[in-house]
Parts: structure tokens; C-alpha cells; sequence
């Protein structure tokens, strides 16, 4: 997963710096790298889980952006909606 979004945010920074600036691709790149994100914290979330079952896990509060997170993820599916539209 990080070599997934390494990958896209060297080729979204090319892109961006170069003649072959496209939109529509450096949103794809964009929604590709936001979901391997989402991939990888889910795996973190995973790893944590199994530490917390067998007791080896301490636990920090940390405040949450809820509508940043809740943005981040429904993201994806308006900008698939609204292409289809237009």
C-alpha cells in the first residue's frame, strides 16, 4: 500500500510539473492515493486491534475530525456521481 501511494503522488507531482497535465487522470491518481490511505490505516487499525486482544497495546486520546473524515471517504463516490451526470 505505500509503495501504491508513493507511486501515485510521484506520478501526480510529474504530472502536475510537466506538459502532460490531465484532470480527470490527476483526480483518478488523487482518489487512488486518498483510497490507499484509507488501506493502510485500516491495516494499522487491524495490527492495533490484535495487540490490544492480547494485552500488549496502550491506548492515547487523540480528538478526531469527524467531517474530515467522513469528506475523505464519501469523496471518491460524488466525484464517480457527478462525472456520470455531466
Amino acid at each position: 500500500m505505500n509503495t501504491i501511494h508513493l507511486a501515485t503522488n510521484l506520478l501526480r507531482k510529474e504530472m502536475t510539473e510537466s506538459k502532460l497535465y490531465n484532470a480527470d487522470l490527476l483526480e483518478i491518481l488523487q482518489s487512488i492515493e486518498d483510497s490507499s490511505d484509507v488501506a493502510i490505516e485500516l491495516i494499522s487499525d487491524l495490527l492495533t486491534h490484535d495487540k490490544l486482544q492480547e494485552g500488549n497495546l496502550k491506548v492515547d486520546r487523540n480528538p478526531l475530525l469527524i467531517w474530515n473524515l467522513v469528506e475523505k471517504t464519501t469523496s471518491p463516490f460524488f466525484i464517480q456521481v457527478f462525472s456520470d451526470v455531466l
